[in-house]
């Protein structure tokens, strides 16, 4: 089975994250064609959001959620 998965990291995306998702389910399906994919698999990575990206991202139907409580920024400063 070949499929592929998508990760969309989040960090206070409420304004944008349903969008964002729902342009990835709008290609999705030529990406399944194009690739000869089984399925693709989208995951939202919530990482610590304070605003109400989890809340936007749930309605969305047919994604799967990562939720972090608290911020991992892995950023080197």
């Amino acid at each position: 089975m070949k499929s592929l998965s998508v990760i969309i990291p989040a960090y206070n995306e409420e304004a944008a994250i349903a969008s964002i998702i729902r342009r990835m389910k709008a290609v999705a399906p030529e990406i399944k064609r194009t690739h000869g994919l089984d399925f693709v698999e989208i995951i939202v990575v919530n990482d610590g959001s304070t605003d109400k990206t989890f809340e936007n991202a749930s309605k969305e139907k047919g994604v799967s959620i990562i939720t972090y409580d608290k911020n991992r920024d892995m950023s080197v400063h």
